[in-house]
């Protein structure tokens, strides 16, 4: 049996981590943005898929979209630097 890394380790752990408080946060959502964005991370669909099977306007997805990720982004961009930093302790 071969014990597995421990930097892989760390690395995975603050992944996870990172990933639990991002949908923590995205659960706070209002249902709309939510699900919109859960659609698009999930799915595979593109903008225009989500539009086509939505008839929601491809124009207001990107809206919705752009504006989740970019509070997403500013929310967890010291969190993410530390996980590029390898500075897993501090997430």
């Amino acid at each position: 049996y071969e014990i597995p890394n421990h930097q892989t380790m760390d690395e995975q752990v603050a992944f996870h981590k990172i990933c639990t408080m991002i949908d923590n946060h995205i659960d706070n959502w209002r249902w709309y943005e939510k699900r919109l964005f859960e659609l698009y991370r999930d799915s595979g669909l593109s903008i225009r898929g989500i539009a086509a099977e939505t008839n929601i306007s491809w124009v207001s997805i990107y809206h919705t979209l752009k504006s989740a990720k970019e509070e997403l982004k500013e929310r967890f961009k010291e969190d993410y630097e530390d996980f590029k930093n390898e500075d897993y302790d501090r997430i």
